[in-house]
């Protein structure tokens, strides 16, 4: 599938093993206002979708679970802005404007029910990833703070490792493949490259935009 959301509150998927794949989507409903992402598992059985209406769904893409109802997680008091998976299929994970985390466990006979918040950031969330050896969570926000925490030995009271150096909102970030490097870019046009072998230490910027 190719898979599209909208501010239509839709999410539609488009099957390229069809010899026109425009004839007729897949369209998903279930969100009360504009989808702001979506993306799918590691193993490719669910679709995580994030919107205006403060919640995420969770969607299955394979048989049984297929075209079924979606899971709805709940709580976030904002836009469920950005979502994600952890590739080890144990967290999925939701960033909110209401400046909080959500960690939901896939593990869980019912994902939707008590999951972690974590706090710390004092604005709207902006960039959030997983690590590709699923150890590490890391949200950016407004406040120019990256927050990482290590999934690994999470828990309620756990406290995440703060990231300052961008002196504006967080834009985006990213893991490199070998889970060494945290890549962030920010509204003050700097990257930044964080060290994951020792993430106190100061981070290398990289200027010229």
């Amino acid at each position: 599938f190719l898979i599209t959301a909208s501010r239509d509150a839709t999410i539609a998927l488009w099957d390229f093993t069809m010899s026109d794949p425009a004839i007729a989507p897949i369209i998903l409903r279930g969100h009360e206002g504009a989808v702001r992402q979506v993306v799918v598992s590691a193993e490719g059985r669910f679709l995580l979708s994030g919107g205006d209406d403060s919640t995420a769904r969770m969607w299955g893409l394979t048989q049984p679970l297929f075209p079924n109802e979606p899971v709805t997680l709940s709580g976030h008091t904002s836009v469920a802005r950005l979502t994600a998976f952890s590739p080890d299929n144990h967290w999925l994970a939701t960033g909110s404007g209401d400046g909080t985390v959500r960690l939901w466990d896939m593990r869980s006979p019912d994902p939707a029910s008590s999951p972690l918040v974590l706090r710390g950031h004092a604005s709207a969330i902006f960039a959030l990833g997983i690590s590709n050896d699923s150890r590490w969570l890391a949200s950016g926000s407004q406040d120019a703070n990256i927050l990482l925490w290590n999934l690994k030995e999470i828990q309620q009271s756990s406290q995440p490792l703060i990231l300052r150096g961008h002196t504006e909102s967080l834009r985006t970030l990213d893991f490199s493949p070998n889970n060494r490097w945290l890549v962030s870019a920010g509204r003050d046009a700097i990257v930044r490259l964080w060290d994951l072998s020792k993430p106190a230490a100061a981070s290398l910027a990289l200027t010229g935009h």
